[in-house]
């Protein structure tokens, strides 16, 4: 099923599912930037304790293809 899905947003399901057994790949909105240069990317989740939303971010901020989390 995640092969169906664009390959920006696969990366970013990739990183967070191991930390996240319960993402869906319907969970992931792309938008692209008005000057066409950024793709943004918001997931929706919930997430049971600090610790492991620290561990998404940290999953996030490593990855050379992710410029920003929030």
């Amino acid at each position: 099923m995640t092969d169906q899905i664009p390959s920006d947003e696969q990366t970013i399901y990739e990183l967070i599912r191991p930390l996240a057994p319960s993402l869906s790949t319907g969970a992931i909105q792309s938008r692209i930037s008005e000057n066409g240069k950024y793709l943004s990317l918001s997931v929706s989740l919930y997430v049971e304790s600090r610790e492991q939303l620290d561990n998404i971010y940290r999953a996030l901020t490593s990855s050379p293809r992710v410029l920003m989390a929030l």
